[in-house]
């Protein structure tokens, strides 16, 4: 077992300088939701497991988790929209390809941080998937805003995507969306 190092003060502040390379809050948020593991919901990072006890790294990392997936709905619905952007425009694969496999696959579901109050997850996956979707458009404008949305009524549940809530919040997201 490799020897443990000593703990820093401020756990919290050492976690997001080592993992808070990306230039993106969406990417910092794939980041330490890529730490956890989907069966057991713990955290794990090979340093951080050196340095902190395990109680203590699973603090840090929800914390951390929790702090970006704040950070993004704090975002306007543009700012969302700018940041999901830029985070496909820095990697190295296909940006529509990997537009479409977020969207097709609901990907997005698992950057929710545990015990995430239902009002919190249903804005982020409608916010996210919106902009999604509107990305999608500008990578392929051969299908229109309204083929993507009703590709959620169709039959076939393998691809099938989500249809947006109704109500205040859909009209307060449109206006919105149409102001930038």
């Amino acid at each position: 077992m490799p020897e443990k190092l000593s703990q820093p003060k401020q756990p919290l502040e050492f976690a997001e300088n080592l993992l808070g390379g990306s230039l993106t809050i969406f990417g910092r948020l794939v980041s330490v939701a890529a730490l956890r593991d989907p069966k057991s919901g713990r955290y794990a990072h090979s340093l951080l497991n050196r340095i902190l006890d395990e109680q203590s790294l699973q603090d840090t990392l929800h914390q951390l988790h929790r702090k970006y997936f704040v950070e993004w709905l704090g975002l306007t619905l543009a700012q969302q929209r700018g940041d999901l952007t830029r985070f496909f425009n820095t990697s190295d694969a296909d940006s529509s390809s990997s537009v479409l496999v977020w969207l097709d696959h609901h990907l997005y579901r698992s950057l929710l941080p545990a015990n995430t109050p239902s009002y919190e997850s249903e804005l982020f996956t409608h916010d996210i998937w919106l902009a999604l979707q509107s990305i999608q458009y500008d990578l392929d404008p051969r299908k229109t805003h309204y083929e993507l949305d009703t590709a959620a009524g169709s039959g076939d549940d393998r691809g099938a995507r989500e249809k947006r809530p109704s109500g205040l919040l859909q009209g307060w997201k449109r206006r919105q969306l149409s102001a930038s």
